[in-house]
Formats: structure tokens, sequence, C-alpha cells
């Protein structure tokens, strides 16, 4: 599983600005006059460089010249990121072996003219008469048998390992596309049922979106996004409490992002919304779309 620090947020451009970004992505910055954004946040990492001098934060318009630099928290390395050396490729030579010398036949000596004895002629024997011969039967081909055919696994149900609780259920979802090729591919709903085997899949283009509307306003700890193979390496998750007003909380971009299932999960820090978008911006492959099992909300306590 691979994890999204928590506690990061994704800045939502509300105007454009003539001069270059104070700021690239993955700085940090924090408030000039020492303020916080939220309770428990007092500084934020970009996560894509500003296109304009005012950024909308937890609900707030900060102007860009009102943020300075802040200091990044630590990132512990993962052990995965340690590499192996490349495997050497290349071919030891193949030593030669001497062509070796030709062997000569030996000499072959004439043998002697044999000496043919005379043959005394025996009489002629009666000629003894070969029983008749019933033609051979035909043998019987035996049917060859088929090897039994391998019963096909069945189709994965739900249980506790494919089950889960999902504070969304119920929730009405929609999605700018649907892809039903597969017998498990559902409409944009299999996405809160708590249903680790059913998913939605969209047709073979980006960008694509998917807006869940939860029945009634929550406080979220977090989302969890269940993929299938046909991940994103670039997609926005944001959310609203009306669903007109939108805070971006996080952006992910991975652009080596491999053809293989993962879960992403997204601390919100228990922000209070009830509609969550999802923009998924590019897909892994180009011959496919973008799939999900499930938009997992977990809510706070």
């Amino acid at each position: 599983m691979k994890r999204v620090a928590a506690g990061f947020v994704v800045l939502v451009l509300l105007a454009g600005c003539a001069t270059p970004p104070p700021f690239k992505a993955g700085d940090y910055v924090m408030p000039r006059s020492g303020e916080r954004f939220a309770d428990n946040v007092s500084k934020i990492q970009i996560q894509l460089p500003p296109e304009g001098d005012t950024l909308l934060i937890y609900g707030k318009e900060w102007k860009v010249s009102d943020l300075q630099l802040a200091p990044p928290d630590p990132v512990a390395v993962p052990k995965e990121a340690a590499s192996l050396p490349p495997a050497s490729t290349a071919v030891p030579p193949v030593a030669e072996k001497p062509a070796e010398k030709p062997v000569e036949p030996p000499a072959v000596t004439p043998a002697p003219a044999a000496v043919v004895p005379a043959v005394v002629e025996k009489p002629a024997e009666k000629p003894v008469e070969k029983p008749v011969e019933k033609p051979a039967e035909k043998p019987v081909e035996k049917a060859v048998e088929k090897p039994a055919e391998q019963p096909a696994a069945p189709a994965a149900t739900a249980t506790q390992e494919t089950k889960i609780k999902n504070a969304a259920a119920g929730a009405t979802v929609t999605a700018s596309s649907v892809n039903k090729k597969f017998p498990n591919e559902l409409p944009a709903s299999a996405l809160v049922d708590g249903d680790l085997t059913t998913r939605w899949s969209s047709e073979y283009a980006d960008p694509q979106t998917v807006e869940v509307k939860l029945e009634k306003p929550l406080k979220i700890a977090k989302i969890r996004l269940h993929w299938e193979n046909a991940v994103a390496t670039k997609y926005a998750l944001s959310v609203s409490s009306d669903g007109k007003k939108w805070n971006g909380m996080h952006a992910y971009l991975k652009t080596d992002a491999k053809p293989e299932a993962r879960v992403d999960e997204i601390n919100l820090n228990n922000i209070s919304a009830q509609y969550i978008k999802l923009d998924l911006l590019s897909r892994v492959k180009p011959d496919w779309g973008f799939s999900l099992y499930e938009i997992e909300v977990v809510a706070a306590d």
C-alpha cells in the first residue's frame, strides 16, 4: 500500500498573474503574520506552482504576497528507494575451436577373386501350396480421450477481506463516462458499495471526473482510493460543503507509476464536507481508461 503524507494541501488558483510565481512546486509556505491556515495547520506544501496572486486555503483567500517560505517537513526515505546496480548485459566472447584436421581414409586393398564352386542341381521340388490368407482385419481405432478441462476458477465473492465499511455508503455518485466491456465493470455507484470486487471504469480517454454527494455533511478524517491496474498517473481531489465552492486538498503526480493495483490514502484533517470531487488527468496506459474499486471515506471519530 502506498501512502501519501498527511497534511499536504493543494492550493486552488483563483486569478492569473503577469509576474513569475514566487514559489515553486514542493515549497512549504506559511503566513508572514504568524497566523495559522487552520487550527492544526501552520504551513502547507505547494504541489503545483501558483499561477495567480490570490489563493484559496481552507475557505479563506490569501494574497501570495502575504505568504513566505517555510522549512519543509523531514521526509523519510523508504527502503524501497534503494536500487540494485543494473545487471551487466555484456556477452562474453566465445572461444573458437581450432579447425580439426581431416581424417584420411585408409587405403583399401582389393580382395582376390573368389572361386565359385560348381552348383549341383537338385531335382525340382513339388511346390507347397500356400494356405489362403484371410485379409487382415482393420484395427479398430481407439477414440482419443481429451484431457479433462480444468474447471474455471470461481468468481470472487464478497468476504470479510473484500467487504469494507465505507462512510460514503448510500451516497450519490456521478461520473463523466462509464465503460462496461467486462462483467465486473459497473456504474459509478459501485464506487461506494463497500465491495472491493466490483469496480467502475471510464472510457479510454482523459480527463475524467467523478463526483460523490454524501447523504449528509461529515467530518472526513481521510479518503482511500482503491485502484484497479488502470491507475491514474496524475489526479486532483477536492471537497466542498455545497458542491459549488471547492477546496483543493490533494494533488497526485507520479509519471513513473506502474500499471498495478494500489491504494492511495489522503489525510483530510477532519474537514467538514458533503461533496467529494476526483479529477482524473492522465492514464497509466493510453489504451486503457481509469478504473477504481472503491472511494472509501473514513469519518472522524
